[in-house]
């Protein structure tokens, strides 16, 4: 018979003090930066003559405190793609024989480095981490609703915002937050108070109604997300959801699925009552008007690739960061590097990229969010997604599971382990 050991307790108790106190500062870090990302994104730092995203300097605040105070690391193949884009990108502006913008290099930079950190956790604290981003998105939701509600109360082009509220040089420039359903028209398209255009709110929700139907599968939130993503008249989050769907099908079972396709039917038919064929025919319709929103993200991209395609100048060195004309400011991410960095720093960043999503607790979000960020617009320096992308992929790693415990032996099998022992 072997002594207890007296020191097996103690170490046990501060065992269970450091699992408690790192489990608070995840998600004490993941509730605040989700509150940060969703409804702070329409305010800035003024900095002289630009504008700061108050996003960044909240997001290092707050990785800085988790690297000193919990489990925070680093992954050391994404340590070595970024070191890759960095030494390409610098190369390729050192090299490209005319002025560059160094704010918009050192932004470059500044957004990916992020990208670099992975947080391991257990699938239980997973959940409730992606939950508080459920519970974020919740407000969202209901202030598209609020604000279409406020619309048809008071008239057509009378939305409720936040720009009233806020100082103008506290607030991003750059943005179309009053955004009309078309040019002319009277209809403003929800925003969701906090986010800087339907588009952000539209790719938000998308992402909360794919992990809702990947990880939580509530038919009440469900309705929620799904129908203030139509009621937001974004088409960005209806493709991030449409390119997701593959996966999400794969982990949705036959009766949440009847559910889904049943509230999709009815929200197709309210749609259709309320002229949403029109509203899609014109949507689709912007493809071929040039200076349209769709037109502007996804055709205009494609001929800008097909030209950069032909000068072999710039698939070496590009033009220079900044450089871009301001008429082509939703070029895609790697039609934005080709022209301003070459096709060395393009490839580098979509390494970065897909090692930072690679394993990503959510394949259905990581597939939907690449598709979304890299060819529908111009989002490579813009905080909102990329942090997004930060914080719902690449930094979560969910731990492999423990494996079973040994089943405890039966006296049977205790008296027979005694009799080969005393046989030995």
């Amino acid at each position: 018979m072997t002594a207890a050991d007296p020191l097996r307790p103690r170490a046990l108790s501060r065992g269970s003090r450091r699992a408690r106190h790192d489990t608070f500062v995840l998600m004490a870090f993941f509730v605040a930066e989700f509150a940060i990302v969703a409804l702070l994104q329409k305010f800035a730092l003024p900095a002289g003559a630009l504008s700061i995203s108050i996003l960044i300097p909240l997001l290092y605040v707050g990785l800085g405190v988790a690297m000193v105070t919990s489990t925070l690391g680093v992954s050391l193949i994404r340590v070595l793609t970024f070191g890759l884009l960095l030494l390409v990108a610098l190369t390729s502006q050192l090299l490209v024989g005319r002025p560059f913008s160094a704010p918009s290099f050192l932004m470059l930079i500044v957004l990916y480095f992020p990208m670099i950190f992975i947080w391991k956790m257990s699938i239980g604290d997973y959940r409730r981490v992606i939950e508080a981003f459920q519970n974020v998105m919740v407000i969202g939701a209901v202030m598209v609703f609020v604000q279409l509600g406020w619309e048809f109360a008071f008239g057509l082009g009378t939305t409720l915002s936040i720009e009233p509220l806020a100082p103008r040089q506290l607030l991003l420039p750059g943005y179309i937050y009053e955004a009309p359903f078309q040019y002319g028209a009277a209809f403003v398209r929800p925003n969701g108070f906090f986010f800087l255009e339907p588009s952000f709110v539209s790719m938000f929700l998308a992402a909360a109604l794919i992990l809702e139907l990947t990880e939580f599968s509530r038919p009440l939130r469900i309705g929620l997300y799904g129908g203030a993503l139509i009621a937001c008249l974004g088409a960005t989050g209806v493709v991030m959801v449409a390119v997701a769907a593959p996966w999400i099908l794969r982990r949705m079972k036959p009766k949440m699925l009847m559910i889904v396709l049943v509230l999709a039917a009815s929200a197709l038919i309210a749609a259709l009552a309320f002229g949403g064929a029109e509203l899609a025919a014109s949507r689709l319709a912007e493809l071929s008007r040039p200076g349209t929103s769709a037109s502007e993200r996804i055709v205009a991209p494609l001929r800008q690739l097909n030209q950069l395609s032909m000068d072999p100048e710039r698939l070496v060195t590009g033009s220079g960061a900044g450089n871009m004309s301001a008429f082509q400011a939703s070029s895609w991410p790697i039609v934005k590097l080709l022209d301003e960095y070459g096709a060395l720093t393009t490839l580098a960043y979509l390494l970065l990229f897909i090692a930072a999503i690679w394993r990503a607790p959510s394949t259905a979000l990581a597939v939907g969010l690449f598709v979304v960020i890299n060819f529908t617009g111009g989002y490579l320096l813009n905080p909102v997604p990329i942090f997004m992308v930060v914080l719902l992929l690449s930094m979560p790693r969910v731990a492999a599971k423990a494996p079973p415990r040994a089943r405890p032996a039966t006296s049977r099998a205790r008296a027979q382990e005694a009799e080969a022992a005393v046989s030995a």
